[in-house]
């Protein structure tokens, strides 16, 4: 694509490992929506960030890239969807910015409406999942009441079923890279940072291709939900420490009961009711503190002096 003369840079943003299958189509597609009339005054940046991908997705992207700026960074192993974001949005030029994944369950079409909502002055863009088609029914009730979880226990104020898929102009991302955060709740960043925000609804379609890099209970959507609850809010710890002193009433309770018992000669509850009450003191016991814990692995991963991520190799494509 040629470079306009004060043309808007549209940064286009790509998060993947191991896609070959998708690159092509991906590619074709985003080209297709800056083909269209109504950005006939935007040019195109492509950034695809490789989270250390084993197969042929970077060839993929040298091959079918003809005309486009485009910039691969090679990470030097996995390192997860927010250090891929920070790396994308060091090197994007952009005067606006999009991520998203390249799996294609996210269509690049919603584009032109985003580039709408950022000419009629919002600067944050979020894509809302109306239909989430060819998924797990088990995963999206999970999924579901996670999102209930974190938006009751968060600071700020975030709605369901929005995406990793957003638009941020250049002064927001100039102070996306002002976090420190090791390993944040990416979602709930954008809301803090504030600014004229707004929502554009589509439906997330089944994977075109492969397996997702994200499952259940692997690095994905549990995960997501501990940072989630985790980043953006301490209301949990002051839970915990109401129900510990609920407990505390209870089992105090419990203690004047039984020397009631005892003293006016009554039969004392047997060994079945005592070793109930134990085990569900022993068990809000251990979720004190594995929940504790969370907060001080966060603590522990937020105070090492480590750099973020590790660039391998950055490959310029078609650059002028």
């Amino acid at each position: 694509m040629s470079i306009k003369e004060n043309a808007l840079l549209v940064s286009v943003i790509f998060n993947f490992k191991n896609e070959e299958r998708n690159i092509s189509n991906l590619i074709s597609r985003t080209k297709k929506v800056f083909d269209d009339g109504r950005l006939a005054d935007c040019d195109l940046e492509l950034i695809f960030v490789n989270d250390a991908s084993t197969d042929n997705s970077v060839q993929e992207i040298v091959q079918n890239s003809a005309k486009i700026k485009t910039t691969i960074i090679n990470m030097s192993r996995n390192f997860g969807r927010w250090p891929c974001l920070v790396a994308g949005v060091k090197n994007a030029k952009g005067d606006v910015l999009i991520y998203l994944d390249s799996d294609l369950q996210d269509p690049p079409e919603l584009i032109l409406q985003m580039i709408d909502r950022y000419r009629e002055g919002f600067e944050i863009v979020h894509a809302k999942r109306t239909k989430r088609i060819g998924e797990n029914p088990f995963k999206l009730i999970i999924t579901n009441f996670a999102y209930r979880i974190i938006k009751f226990l968060s600071s700020v104020r975030l709605e369901n079923n929005v995406s990793d898929y957003k638009l941020i102009s250049k002064r927001v991302a100039n102070h996306l890279l002002e976090f420190h955060d090791r390993d944040p709740y990416v979602r709930g960043i954008a809301v803090w940072l504030g600014f004229k925000q707004t929502y554009v609804n589509y439906e997330r379609q089944g994977r075109n291709s492969g397996k997702s890099q994200y499952p259940l209970f692997g690095k994905g959507p549990a995960l997501e939900f501990l940072r989630g609850i985790t980043s953006f809010s301490t209301s949990i710890l002051y839970l915990l420490f109401t129900v510990g002193i609920v407990s505390i009433f209870a089992a105090f309770l419990l203690s004047i009961y039984f020397v009631y018992l005892k003293l006016f000669g009554n039969i004392a509850p047997g060994v079945a009711t005592l070793s109930i009450l134990i085990l569900i003191l022993f068990a809000i016991i251990i979720f004190f503190i594995g929940t504790i814990s969370l907060y001080l692995a966060r603590i522990i991963e937020e105070t090492t002096n480590r750099p973020l991520y590790i660039v391998d190799e950055i490959i310029k494509i078609n650059e002028k």
